[in-house]
């Protein structure tokens, strides 16, 4: 997907991070540098650096209010990522709390990185039939993870593209598998801001697995 410079993911992440806790605008910025360069490997051409960056600029485009602990965790939320791994989002809340802890210097800062880990680790829920949270607010989290889904089928392809390169040599077979068990669930989408968003997220799903089984076909 579309490269991003350190200094212009750190420009743009640091000051959300510096509102968490007490710490410096250099510390920020350090904290910043540390988790580009976790999603900056080479291998990730879908769960890199533009994936969070991504997120954010749709919630704002979109006027959707998230709390500081919200983009916090969507920042951190994929900052581990091992393809076919189990263990991302629970490494994804522990590298959070490893580099927020030493700036939570009350309860309440204590209380938010709890939600903050929470919220990441809640992103594993994305496939559950029935998800069950670890923060009634995590909803909006999930949804915004997929927000790509939802765009116009073009966009939404070349975000597929980005996933598709990033599995590798997983069969063509096994991914329409799981995309047919997805988007057969009876709800996708949780929360309310995006419950209008959920026929095109099928329909969406629906032209993918079409052209999927088609290329399959033909090879």
């Amino acid at each position: 997907m579309k490269h991003v410079a350190e200094k212009t993911w750190v420009g743009y992440m640091a000051p959300f991070i510096h509102k968490f806790g007490k710490m410096t605008v250099g510390d920020a910025v350090t904290i910043a540098k540390s988790a580009y360069y976790m999603y900056a490997d080479e291998v990730r051409s879908y769960h890199g650096v533009y994936h969070p960056m991504h997120i954010l600029e749709y919630a704002k485009e979109n006027n959707i209010e998230l709390s500081d602990e919200q983009v916090i965790a969507i920042i951190f939320h994929d900052v581990v990522y091992k393809i076919g791994g189990d263990k991302n989002e629970k490494a994804s809340a522990l590298f959070a709390e490893a580099v927020l802890m030493p700036h939570s210097y009350t309860p309440a800062h204590v209380k938010s990185l709890r939600k903050i880990k929470h919220h990441i680790i809640d992103t594993k829920q994305h496939f559950s039939a029935t998800p069950n949270l670890l923060e009634p607010d995590s909803k909006l989290v999930l949804d915004l993870d997929i927000c790509n889904m939802t765009l116009t089928f073009a966009e939404f392809s070349k975000w597929n593209a980005a996933i598709e390169a990033e599995l590798g040599d997983i069969p063509i077979q096994k991914r329409i598998d799981f995309l047919k068990k997805f988007s057969a669930k009876k709800k996708i989408l949780l929360s309310d801001v995006f419950s209008d968003k959920e026929e095109t997220v099928k329909d969406n799903l629906k032209k993918l697995i079409g052209y999927m089984e088609a290329e399959k076909n033909l090879n």
